[in-house]
């Protein structure tokens, strides 16, 4: 909550509340949320010292013999979920991972984040991201049954995905977090919900958030929401958009008026550093079966080039006059794109670059480092089954529930004193 400024308050707030617990989290290598739950008493405690973790336990973090790290909560992150958990109010911190000695530790994500955004900010730049992410109703984790056989921006009746996501926008404001627009996508029972633009950190932070919220207001109206990118065989598959923009003193440094589409020169030069790195930015590796191969067709980048306009393009610039790239596809091999990040700030032709050539692989770093930390979803077993389910599930136009999908809408989520975003 932006309005608690110290840990003594945060503390003075969940005394207040009767908030008995406090769920710590952060994410490991690939992206999954993790959580440690702590209670009141010792949340002093924690905010001061961390939390210790055996991060031998957690993909892609410490090996055995070197096990042991802290998860330092941000105070800054603080929030209430807008829902009670076995009849208690719970908060949340987001954590940094810390070796034991205070020391960040380089396998965490959000430090990777930190420090590319450190270069760029002792420069007096703003890196803004706005992610569009796109996700999947079914009915159950084991019940692979569309909620409707709706298609873009269609309004249905009565319609359990709408309701669906009409509540998590409520969830995501009360936990102050600002949503542009949410609309139904191309495919049946597929939804995205556009979040405002903000820093980058905040949004990594509200992204991680975002999957979160989207799941669990599923889950307690009795269905089930997947980010996975392609997770119905004949239909669209899921992407994540992330328009970025670089500000300086204020000033949009991608926006020229006098050009021809009103991008600047340093706006054309970060456009080409993105198509010059497409390798390490697209989605071009694999996970399980949740390959790019398999999204590619249907409304999907399918060629490295850039455009005035939305189209099957890696990158996009608009009215808006920010960069679009559909960078990740959530089916990510997350350990090349950690090797291609560390192993970037290394190599010699880094360093030979101008200041705003490094300006551009920095920003480049930092979007990357962003979708790093945001963009995996599915665990090893919802893979296997949903490939299973695609291999068995009938073309596009066949299988699909009606428009009026059974069963009741979840209760709103109880607001628990934060206050929404206008």
């Amino acid at each position: 909550m932006e309005s608690l400024k110290s840990t003594k308050e945060i503390v003075k707030f969940c005394e207040e509340r009767g908030v008995e617990m406090i769920h710590l989290w952060f994410v490991d290598i690939l992206g999954q949320l993790k959580s440690v739950g702590i209670t009141l008493r010792v949340l002093q405690e924690a905010l001061d010292e961390g939390v210790g973790i055996d991060g031998s336990s957690v993909e892609g973090f410490a090996r055995i013999y070197e096990s042991d790290l802290v998860a330092m909560p941000d105070p800054s992150t603080f929030q209430m979920l807008p829902w009670k958990v076995n009849g208690e109010n719970v908060g949340r911190l987001i954590c940094d991972i810390l070796n034991p000695d205070g020391s960040p530790y380089p396998g965490d994500t959000r430090h990777v984040l930190k420090r590319a955004l450190k270069r760029i900010e002792k420069q007096g730049y703003t890196f803004y991201l706005g992610p569009e992410a796109e996700y999947f109703y079914f009915k159950g984790l084991k019940d692979r049954t569309l909620l409707d056989s709706a298609g873009y921006f269609d309004q249905v009746p009565d319609d359990i995905g709408t309701e669906l996501r009409s509540r998590t926008v409520e969830a995501l404001q009360a936990m102050e977090i600002s949503v542009e627009a949410s609309h139904h996508e191309v495919a049946s029972s597929q939804h995205e919900i556009d979040l405002k633009y903000a820093d980058a950190l905040k949004m990594a932070d509200q992204c991680i958030t975002y999957r979160y919220v989207v799941k669990e207001i599923a889950r307690q109206g009795g269905y089930y929401a997947t980010f996975m990118p392609k997770p119905v065989y004949g239909e669209n598959g899921s992407g994540m958009h992330i328009h970025q923009s670089l500000f300086k003193g204020g000033k949009n440094l991608f926006f020229d008026a006098k050009d021809k589409y009103h991008l600047s020169k340093n706006g054309r030069a970060y456009l080409a550093g993105l198509l010059n790195e497409h390798h390490v930015t697209l989605a071009d590796s694999k996970v399980g079966p949740q390959h790019l191969a398999d999204v590619v067709g249907l409304f999907a980048s399918g060629q490295i080039s850039s455009a005035g306009a939305k189209s099957a393009l890696a990158v996009a610039f608009g009215r808006e006059v920010g960069i679009d790239i559909e960078a990740i596809k959530r089916g990510v091999d997350a350990l090349a794109v950690a090797e291609a990040l560390f192993a970037a700030e290394e190599f010699d032709w880094l360093r030979r670059l101008s200041t705003g050539e490094r300006l551009v692989a920095f920003c480049i770093l930092a979007a990357l480092a962003f979708s790093f930390v945001a963009m995996s979803d599915a665990r090893a077993q919802e893979v296997i089954d949903l490939d299973e389910e695609a291999k068995k599930a009938p073309k596009k136009g066949g299988g699909k529930a009606p428009a009026k999908a059974a069963g009741k809408a979840p209760a709103k989520p109880e607001k628990a004193g934060a206050k929404p975003d206008d």
